[in-house]
């Protein structure tokens, strides 16, 4: 007899437990740092680090676009000011193409990506092209040492996505850093390191063709907030279809 008002007792707590979480975004309102509308860049937000300088362009309308027709070169877009505290910064891009023949797992691959940190110690979160094959790497780069963190393996798809990194906003030995990647399904989390960053770091974006033949890419905007983004547990999925069947019993019982 006391079944029935269980049941929808258990059914209730689901919907406003579970739900919730099954379509939420992640944490926080990520607040748009530079959306590339304008026509050419903003100087108020970016400077032109080099060392191949005029890489990038921002055409009326935009988006950003990073264009390296010739091979060898390397240009980074660096924030203007730098960034205290905790903070999630994501870039957004599309049209990777690249022509680099190096072979696969050589380390000479020409990348896209987005980094956190200054010229003698920064980390990167890329996606990168060698010998026609496109993955995602995260990098540490310490006073020209540059250190692969993760490595999976390679998608010969993805050319655009999102690429982002989370710093907890710690200098020295307590501060970490977290790197993000999304192709349209959910954030995925790849790894984390320790930067020892010494002084606030800057952030930014990077184009890196040293060992290639060409690279381009287009960015439509950055984002950052406080907030790293929370990728959904796969074992919250299954708790969608026991929803419904528990849903569905109750109607089954009231019949």
């Amino acid at each position: 007899m006391k079944k029935k008002p269980l049941l929808n007792v258990l059914a209730a707590l689901l919907v406003f437990t579970v739900l919730p979480i099954l379509f939420s975004s992640p944490a926080g309102a990520f607040g748009v740092y530079d959306d590339f509308t304008s026509a050419g860049i903003n100087t108020s937000l970016w400077f032109d680090f080099g060392p191949n300088m005029g890489l990038y362009s921002e055409p009326s309308g935009g988006p950003l676009s990073f264009n390296d027709a010739t091979g060898g070169q390397w240009d980074i877009l660096s924030s203007a000011n730098p960034e205290s505290g905790a903070f999630f910064v994501s870039m957004q891009y599309s049209n990777l193409s690249a022509n680099n023949t190096n072979a696969l797992g050589s380390g000479k691959a020409s990348v896209a990506a987005v980094f956190v940190g200054y010229q003698s110690n920064a980390v990167l979160m890329n996606e990168y092209e060698e010998s026609n094959n496109y993955g995602f790497l995260a990098n540490s780069d310490v006073n020209g040492t540059v250190t692969v963190l993760s490595n999976p393996p390679p998608s010969t798809t993805v050319t655009g996505g999102t690429l982002g990194i989370y710093y907890n906003g710690v200098l020295g030995p307590g501060g970490m850093v977290s790197f993000w990647y999304n192709t349209g399904s959910g954030w995925i989390y790849l790894t984390d390191f320790a930067p020892n960053f010494s002084t606030t770091p800057y952030f930014g974006i990077s184009g890196e063709d040293l060992y290639g033949q060409s690279l381009s890419f287009d960015v439509s905007n950055v984002t950052i907030s406080q907030d790293a983004p929370v990728p959904l547990p796969p074992s919250l999925l299954l708790l969608g279809p026991g929803l419904l069947g528990l849903l569905a019993m109750r109607r089954r019982s009231k019949g």
